[in-house]
């Protein structure tokens, strides 16, 4: 059927970058959402004096930007940027939500929910990664007053997720929930956060488990990314304090354990032995999203000596950030075998710069450029 569609939805630019050549429209594609243009007309407004600064350091982190097509994402990045302008380190999606939802615990507190304490708040924010790992799992976006009481979300607490902006050095407002019939998280991105929360957080070993088996899947690509993000000491440290429907100690222990999973699932997929690069390319950006060097040197390891890109791959900025950044972890040398693949704007500078000026040991084949 798709060979003979006159027109191909995607939600996001991946999924059909992914799409075999046959499969993509022949004429015309147009994603909506920002492109460079749209970004530098808001951030510009945003903070006319500092944006040149905060491109620069969006620039340096392709794996944050390819998700800046999302003006809510973006105007939440750059609320981030604000904040962290001296921070050198990765930028993760993670990091960007969690500074997000501690944005929106101190404006709740100090606002709509002046009688209620940050305990309270916190199980309230569970309840929240519970709804949204309902809608993933049914695959639902929109939620009805049953799916809200089914996870004892109060009305207090749905009118504050409604109205409570969750900026703090951006003037403008942004929420967590929006509703016009029916409520729904602000963008998809926000639901896969709470999901992955949700999973990482509160979920029982047992059932996490159970249900880590799904995230093979590929509508849960996003919640898997996110959910290898809170190995990060910083963005655990961040959500902890408001996250308390366990014990502290116990949390972090789960959350240890559920990541030694994660781990052990990104080395199997690198030890396929069909391993390319529509497997390779998400695996580097899980490892890049959890900012941690031990799962970096631990599936880096895994790696085969031989690393093949498939023909017709469309290769993106982030793919290349992410590759790059696992393999200078491996003590061993590889061999990038690349044919037939499309580049699109720098990403082949950006490819061979990689190769010449990073010191890992890598030995290219062969390049074909489109």
């Amino acid at each position: 059927m798709l060979p003979r569609a006159k027109v191909v939805v995607s939600s996001r630019p991946d999924q059909l970058y992914r799409l075999h050549p046959s499969h993509r429209p022949e004429f015309i594609v147009q994603i909506l959402g920002l492109n460079e243009d749209g970004r530098d007309d808001i951030g510009t407004q945003l903070c006319p004096q500092r944006y040149e600064e905060v491109k620069q350091m969006l620039l340096q982190n392709p794996d944050v930007l390819d998700y800046c097509y999302v003006p809510t994402q973006f105007i939440l990045t750059v609320d981030y940027l604000l904040q962290h302008d001296s921070e050198k380190e990765f930028i993760s999606l993670s990091k960007v939500f969690a500074h997000a939802c501690n944005a929106y615990a101190r404006s709740a507190s100090s606002d709509q929910l002046r009688e209620r304490d940050l305990s309270r708040m916190g199980l309230e924010l569970d309840k929240l990664g519970m709804l949204a790992w309902n809608g993933c799992s049914n695959r639902h976006v929109t939620f009805k007053t049953e799916n809200f009481e089914e996870v004892g979300l109060s009305r207090e607490s749905i009118e504050s997720f409604l109205n409570t902006s969750v900026l703090e050095n951006v003037d403008l407002k942004c929420r967590i929930l929006a509703s016009d019939k029916r409520s729904y998280f602000s963008h998809l991105l926000w639901q896969e956060f709470f999901a992955a929360l949700y999973l990482m957080m509160v979920m029982n070993m047992q059932d996490f488990e159970t249900f880590a088996k799904r995230l093979r899947q590929d509508h849960w690509q996003v919640v898997l990314k996110l959910a290898f993000g809170f190995s990060d000491s910083d963005t655990f440290s961040v959500l902890q304090p408001l996250i308390l429907a366990c014990k502290e100690g116990e949390v972090k222990r789960h959350c240890e354990e559920k990541t030694k999973w994660l781990q052990r699932f990104a080395i199997q997929q690198c030890r396929s032995s069909s391993l390319g690069s529509n497997t390779l390319f998400p695996v580097s950006s899980w490892v890049r999203e959890s900012s941690n060097e031990a799962i970096a040197r631990e599936v880096a390891a895994n790696l085969p000596q031989t690393i093949n890109f498939e023909k017709d791959a469309a290769i993106l900025p982030s793919d290349i950030s992410s590759l790059f950044h696992l393999l200078k972890y491996s003590k061993s040398p590889h061999e990038l075998h690349v044919r037939d693949c499309t580049f699109a704007g720098d990403i082949w500078n950006r490819f061979t710069k990689e190769i010449e000026v990073s010191g890992i040991k890598v030995r290219p084949i062969s390049y074909v450029c489109f």
